[in-house]
């Protein structure tokens, strides 16, 4: 019979998206479901790939950008200038003359706040001004040359910012803990193993059942394979183009389009290679993810503080001298 001799292509899980493999699965059970699997004795198989729809599920969702992080940047700008005003108000007080309790101020501020900008994560900076506020509160002669020259003001206002900025930063770590966790790379295996004991059985059952006529539906599995490999060439070569065009120094490169684009549209993506090897096969499968865990790992890292508040000093009270 014909269909003795049709295989059914594989879809490389190289390079692909993590929300695209478990769109290929939906998709996948899709298909199946609409030849009649009864009749065609696929049900027990494909049953595999579908107790895996709970988890698969999970993959599909896409949290977005995380609105508490936004907020965070905003309470450390606000830290940032308060902590500038500290400096500014020294500054003036340094251009009237030095004495010991200025000189002691100096000293201190200098010591802690010196270059927060170049802090290398907020845990840094963090850190830095914790202690800063700490050794005020624990030196008397410090505390008392603060009131004395009537910086108390500012840094009042240090300390209403930095209670801001962690209440934030707390509020943030417990919404990320409520999100649910699952195991990307077992799911992601799991996936490829169920898809490759569907196509053999199926590519087997149209051999040993010559009566029975598998023609229509491998075909269609094939025709979404061709989609899917057509989708992953555009996006390899449009992240080349973009890597080379990075190289030689272009700026204007276009935004990338979001990632749960339906996959005949053929949306070019971030390419962020990890690796998955099927327990069943000796084959080795690769799975971008670059999107929702990678975000959320990355979302409990702490990105630096990239502005030069002591320029604006300098600035600032030049302006003001003139």
């Amino acid at each position: 019979m014909e269909t003795q001799n049709l295989e059914i292509s594989r879809i490389p899980f190289s390079n692909m998206l993590k929300s695209e493999a478990s769109e290929l699965a939906k998709k996948t059970i899709g298909i199946v479901q609409n030849h009649n699997p009864e009749l065609l004795l696929l049900e027990n198989i494909l049953g595999k790939l579908e107790d895996l729809m709970p988890d698969v599920e999970k993959m599909s969702y896409n949290y977005g950008i995380d609105p508490k992080r936004q907020k965070i940047e905003t309470k450390k700008s606000l830290l940032m200038l308060t902590i500038s005003g500290l400096k500014l108000e020294a500054k003036k007080l340094e251009k009237k003359g030095m004495d010991d309790d200025l000189i002691l101020i100096k000293s201190f501020i200098d010591a802690n706040l010196r270059s927060l900008y170049k802090t290398k994560n907020d845990k840094e900076l963090t850190q830095k001004v914790n202690g800063f506020l700490h050794i005020i509160e624990s030196d008397e002669t410090l505390a008392t040359a603060m009131e004395t020259k009537s910086l108390l003001k500012p840094l009042d206002e240090i300390k209403l910012a930095f209670r801001d900025l962690k209440l934030t930063m707390a509020q943030r770590v417990s919404l990320l803990a409520e999100r649910p966790k699952y195991n990307t790379p077992l799911i992601v295996s799991n996936i490829a193993d169920a898809l490759e004991n569907l196509f053999k059985t199926i590519e087997v059952f149209q051999m040993s059942n010559p009566e029975l006529d598998y023609t229509a539906l491998i075909e269609e599995l094939n025709q979404q394979a061709r989609m899917y490999r057509r989708s992953i060439n555009i996006r390899l070569a449009n992240n080349k183009r973009r890597l080379e065009a990075k190289k030689e120094g272009e700026t204007d490169i276009d935004a990338d389009t979001d990632s749960d684009a339906p996959i005949e549209e053929d949306v070019p993506e971030p390419v962020n290679h990890r690796t998955y090897r099927s327990s069943g096969s000796s084959n080795t499968y690769f799975m971008t993810d670059s999107e929702e865990e990678e975000n959320e790992d990355s979302a409990y890292e702490d990105e630096d503080v990239e502005e030069d508040f002591e320029s604006s000093f300098e600035d600032t009270l030049d302006d003001e001298e003139n």
